[in-house]
């Protein structure tokens, strides 16, 4: 009988067993459970980062926003306004402030509207300065070709009640001397979502009944708020588009409802409406103030807080 470790004919030892190859079943399963974790993880730490580059960007971008503001109020000692008479955009207005006059010599403001044949290349020109990387649809062309926005400008805290009270406004540019609140405590620029021709609540302009009183601001608002299906005539395109167009909805916000919350006209009347504050980024959205420091408004916010922030001469002390 050979002993326990005999030689193999080509003087290799064996113990006289058989050695095992391969995988049992329940092992492949806890290795197939493993990848799959480890995986789970290593996705979660990319799509973190990604959203953590984008939001740094996005911020970044309304912070050259809002240099861009400051650059113009101290060229003409007054902000741009929010939409001119034939309702180009601030984002028009200071286009040399963030290395395009190339762009804005090429506007042509004769035209009938801003909606002009003429004017047709300059709504399809992509800028990445004004489009929020975290938001997939900033980019998306509709029929035209025509590109939207992710930053709205701060025209107030409700029309109907309080005028336009907020940093931009349609008629003459506000001086900072205006701004009893100070520009500190007086929200310029903000992020929104822009429209993708669906029925999300932050993107389409829903329609409530008119309510177009001083006294209804807070009957509106909590409309606003309940409507939980589309109401005729909602509108799935506008909202930051084209950035082209100065107007509540497209290029502007205001302070009604807090960052996230539903939008809508007030019945057929845009100017009257609630048009909050959105973003991808978990639980706010950036705002910039007037003096051009950047803060992060949570969801949460107090609406008091909110719509102070939203006036620049303390006429929210009424609610």
């Amino acid at each position: 009988m050979d002993p326990p470790c005999a030689s193999t004919a080509d003087g290799r030892r064996t113990n006289g067993s058989t050695s095992r190859s391969g995988m049992t079943l329940v092992e492949l399963l806890v290795v197939m459970a493993i990848i799959g974790l480890l995986s789970s993880i290593v996705l979660a730490a990319v799509q973190h980062s990604r959203e953590s580059g984008s939001r740094v960007q996005c911020a970044s971008n309304l912070r050259q926003i809002g240099v861009a503001i400051q650059s113009y109020q101290d060229a003409f000692g007054v902000f741009p306004r929010g939409w001119s008479p034939r309702h180009f955009s601030f984002h028009v207005a200071i286009l040399p402030r963030v290395e395009q006059e190339p762009l804005f010599q090429r506007v042509n403001y004769l035209s009938d509207a801003m909606w002009g044949l003429e004017n047709q290349s300059i709504r399809a020109t992509a800028l990445p300065i004004y489009e929020c990387p975290s938001d997939g649809y900033a980019t998306f062309r509709y029929d035209g070709g025509f590109l939207g926005t992710s930053y709205a400008g701060n025209f107030g805290t409700g029309v109907q009640a309080y005028g336009y009270n907020g940093l931009f406004r349609p008629g003459p540019g506000t001086s900072p001397a205006e701004f009893i609140d100070g520009l500190s405590q007086t929200a310029a620029v903000s992020e929104i979502l822009v429209a993708n021709l669906s029925d999300d609540r932050r993107r389409v302009l829903w329609e409530t009944v008119p309510m177009l009183s001083p006294g209804q601001l807070e009957t509106f608002a909590a409309q606003c708020s309940m409507l939980a299906t589309p109401a005729p005539g909602g509108d799935t395109m506008i909202h930051g588009r084209p950035w082209t167009c100065g107007d509540a909805g497209a290029t502007l916000y205001n302070h009604i409802l807090p960052p996230n919350r539903p939008s809508c006209r007030n019945g057929t009347r845009v100017q009257e409406g609630a048009f909050p504050p959105a973003s991808m980024h978990p639980g706010g959205a950036n705002v910039a103030f007037g003096d051009g420091h950047l803060k992060f408004i949570g969801d949460d916010v107090d609406l008091r807080v909110w719509r102070a922030f939203g006036s620049r001469n303390g006429s929210e002390a009424a609610l």
